[in-house]
């Protein structure tokens, strides 16, 4: 499956200084990879160079990113061949002073890890569903919720609907049985609003969740392992 078509989403919340973050985030995206990126834009983008902003619309105070990502569902429902679907965000907009520091850390290094190596990822997901870094259990997502999955991975998750609690939001994307590789196995759990994670302090080591369905409804995790790449 290698070569397959790429989507980039960028959920672009146009909050205060969002501009700065939104270059940030294209700093990372491969030159010739951002003829790729879709736009999603929530509120009033000014003057500012977007690439291919597919939506702009003016909805007050809610800027939440579920918007964007229903849209990367029907957008895969409806694809009649495999992709693979980029998702990121403008993290850590919102926050001020040291948070908002560490939250920059935080971005820079998901979108690090992410297109870093464009082909490491198109062979994982030759063997694996959906791939990211910071994955934790309880429940199973990506802290931040950046990731690459694949177009048939997204067409197996439920539509995803607005709810107060963020991390429905982040666990949406594992909800479903499959392979979950974080890039980085050797991760260690630490409060990433009060510290700055660096790419140097991790070695990209890819390992694997398997998420299983039981009866009823439920799910564990009773496989994980390295990744075969």
């Amino acid at each position: 499956m290698a070569n397959l078509r790429k989507f980039i989403y960028i959920h672009v919340a146009c909050l205060e200084g969002w501009e700065q973050v939104y270059d940030d985030i294209i700093s990372f995206i491969p030159i010739e990879e951002r003829k790729n990126i879709i736009s999603v834009v929530l509120g009033d983008p000014g003057n500012h160079k977007l690439f291919n902003p597919t939506l702009v619309r003016d909805i007050g105070t809610d800027y939440d990113e579920v918007i964007t990502l229903q849209m990367m569902w029907n957008h895969a429902k409806y694809l009649k061949e495999e992709a693979h679907f980029y998702y990121v965000h403008l993290k850590g907009i919102s926050r001020r002073g040291v948070i908002r520091e560490c939250c920059d850390a935080w971005r820079q290094f998901s979108c690090y890890q992410l297109f870093r190596d464009i082909n490491l990822n198109e062979r994982l997901l030759n063997k694996y569903d959906c791939l990211g870094s910071l994955m934790l259990t309880n429940p199973l997502h990506y802290q931040g919720n950046f990731f690459v999955c694949r177009a048939s991975h997204l067409r197996k998750l439920p539509y995803i609907e607005y709810r107060s609690e963020n991390r429905y939001h982040e666990s949406w994307i594992t909800c479903v049985q499959g392979k979950y590789v974080d890039y980085i196995g050797n991760y260690k759990l630490i409060n990433l609003y009060e510290n700055k994670i660096h790419p140097s302090n991790y070695v990209v080591s890819p390992w694997y969740v398997e998420q299983v369905k039981l009866p009823h409804g439920t799910t564990h995790l009773p496989i994980t392992a390295r990744c075969d790449i």
